[in-house]
């Protein structure tokens, strides 16, 4: 039988060993309260933000969808799993619309969150929604209690209305000033 006081305790530890970047020992909290407990959404949204950790900047974590896609799967209404899968989709042109979709369901979950709003806002411009990112951001600069958050949206709605230059002609390769001929072949007479 499932004991799901264990699994809460692993996932207890593993969100300790997330805290302190012990990513391997993490993940094993967070597996192992998955395999107590797999109806347990945090034990999968763990092993998202240990994904995301691994992932840095260098692409799409993949593992990390998985796992906010199963938390979400288990819990609908967690706010946070959804906006780590908008900042996930948001990092491809192409699944820009579903980052937006997640931003958007993190802000109407929680629709105090300056932060899930920011998201949306930036979403949308990166869309090329300007005007709909503008009003966004000025609803948050608006009415944000919040004077950082206020400040961002304020700089978003700033960097929106900088023309955005066309981009520069190509430029070729400098030429170089001498070129060395190839060398001559190794002929092996021994062959």
């Amino acid at each position: 039988m499932l004991d799901p006081s264990l699994a809460s305790a692993e996932e207890s530890l593993g969100f300790l060993e997330l805290q302190g970047a012990q990513l391997e020992e993490a993940e094993k909290h967070f597996m192992r309260a998955a395999e107590l407990d797999p109806r347990r959404p945090l034990a999968f949204y763990g092993q998202g933000m240990v994904a995301m950790s691994r992932g840095g900047s260098v692409g799409v974590p993949v593992g990390a969808i998985v796992a906010f896609d199963k938390t979400v799967e288990l819990s609908p209404d967690f706010a946070p799993a959804w906006f780590n899968l908008a900042s996930i989709y948001s990092l491809r042109k192409e699944t820009l619309q579903k980052a937006l979709d997640a931003a958007q369901h993190a802000a109407s979950l929680v629709p105090g969150d300056v932060g899930y709003q920011y998201q949306v806002a930036v979403i949308l411009e990166n869309l090329g929604r300007t005007e709909d990112a503008r009003k966004a951001a000025e609803r948050i600069r608006n009415s944000s209690n919040d004077l950082k958050a206020a400040d961002k949206a304020g700089d978003l709605i700033a960097q929106m209305s900088q023309p955005h230059p066309a981009a520069p002609p190509p430029v070729a390769p400098p030429v170089p000033a001498k070129v060395a001929p190839p060398p001559a072949p190794r002929i092996n007479k021994f062959a």
